[in-house]
């Protein structure tokens, strides 16, 4: 097997056979796949942070700051190479391509609890754990059912349109190789659950 990089329409079909968000749309800015022969396997997806806030809460840096900030924005495998240790070797080989590729400082990836994930895949790669993202909400449009994004000035007052509805929290990872950042999150321990130890003691007690 060999790992190379794609292009997003290579790994488009993939992910929505294979992610959890299907057709769901995703950024992207460098992509890797891996092949058997001419049959591809699996999908890591890099991108430029979601929200440039994310590097403000996390490292302190402001929006002009970011350079070399990613997100493990989508992860996908082939079923027949589920189990064993095949992903986190995937992701592993992903991130040090990543770093002859381009003058990456840190990785931020969230596993999203509302399917199950705890980050499992993150952690055999060294990945820090930094608890679980703000509990928020969305506003969510009742004729879409589509969150809304923001709203503009001119809608003052309009919210209250709107369905108020909880976002499931995430679990939050990170990879620093620039030793000059300095991360804010608290760094929190797991146990073989994949759960921070003080939320196991809650569900496992």
């Amino acid at each position: 097997m060999k790992i190379i990089r794609i292009e997003k329409s290579d790994a488009k079909q993939f992910l929505s056979t294979y992610h959890y968000l299907g057709h769901k749309g995703f950024r992207s800015t460098i992509i890797y796949g891996i092949y058997d022969d001419f049959k591809l396997l699996g999908v890591c997806v890099f991108q430029g942070l979601s929200v440039p806030e994310t590097a403000v809460s996390a490292f302190g840096l402001q929006k002009t700051e970011q350079n070399g900030l990613f997100e493990l924005g989508r992860l996908a495998m082939h079923p027949s190479l589920s189990g064993g240790n095949h992903t986190s070797w995937f992701v592993s080989r992903c991130i040090k391509q990543l770093q002859k590729d381009t003058a990456v400082r840190a990785i931020i990836s969230y596993a999203d609890s509302s399917v199950g994930h705890t980050g499992s895949i993150y952690r055999a790669c060294n990945a820090l754990y930094c608890g679980m993202t703000d509990l928020k909400f969305d506003y969510i449009d009742p004729n879409t059912n589509k969150p809304k994004e923001r709203f503009k000035s001119s809608e003052k007052g309009t919210a209250k349109n709107y369905e108020k509805r909880w976002r499931s929290q995430k679990h939050k990872y990170v990879w620093i190789f620039d030793p000059t950042l300095n991360l804010k999150w608290k760094v929190e321990s797991c146990n073989k659950e994949g759960l921070p130890k003080w939320l196991s003691k809650k569900l496992f007690a």
